[in-house]
């Protein structure tokens, strides 16, 4: 789960150098940064962050992501929290 790996899947690796340069990197808190939080927990507050509506260019806190913004792997590049962090990355038509 690495820059170069997302830019690769997501755009080839011929554009594999331009993309990782224009990445913005956000931190998700993983279920080892929780000591003691239960997965029920660590669910509800994966479902507080921000994410792309990437048909709509725009960001959201309602808890309605597509489920692939959850996996490992994903949930790095996908979840945010705050709208600014959000928007910085996928560059919301209104952006705050």
């Amino acid at each position: 789960s690495s820059a170069e790996a997302c830019c690769t899947f997501w755009f080839g690796s011929s554009a594999e150098s331009e993309c990782v340069s224009n990445v913005i990197v956000s931190v998700v808190s993983s279920p080892s940064d929780n000591t003691g939080a239960t997965e029920e927990d660590i669910a509800n507050q994966m479902l507080t962050k921000w994410y792309p509506v990437l048909e709509e260019g725009r960001c959201s806190n309602d808890g309605k992501m597509p489920s692939f913004m959850l996996f490992d792997g994903y949930a790095e590049w996908y979840l945010f929290d705050s709208l600014r962090a959000c928007c910085g990355v996928f560059d919301c038509k209104d952006q705050p």
